[in-house]
């Protein structure tokens, strides 16, 4: 006992198939690029304007909070010492 198989094939052709991505990324970004541009005003050099502002802002924060709390220990430190 056993088995034969026999398969036939209409044609002897090979089909290959590929795909290509639609956007690359350099297209998708340009593509986001342009709409903030346009819907928003923004480009990246505008959110990175931002960035900049919002870090020297809360920099300048930071420092007065410092500040404010070592000149406190200084004259707690003074009125001790004199009292």
């Amino acid at each position: 006992r056993y088995l034969e198989l026999r398969i036939f094939f209409e044609q002897m052709l090979l089909t290959n198939i590929t795909y290509d991505p639609l956007y690359t990324r350099d297209v998708l970004l340009g593509i986001l690029g342009g709409n903030m541009g346009l819907f928003l005003g923004a480009s990246l050099i505008t959110l990175f304007e931002v960035g900049e502002f919002v870090f020297f802002c809360l920099k300048r924060v930071v420092h007065y909070i410092r500040n404010s709390s070592d000149e406190g220990k200084g004259s707690d430190e003074i009125n001790s010492a004199t009292g």
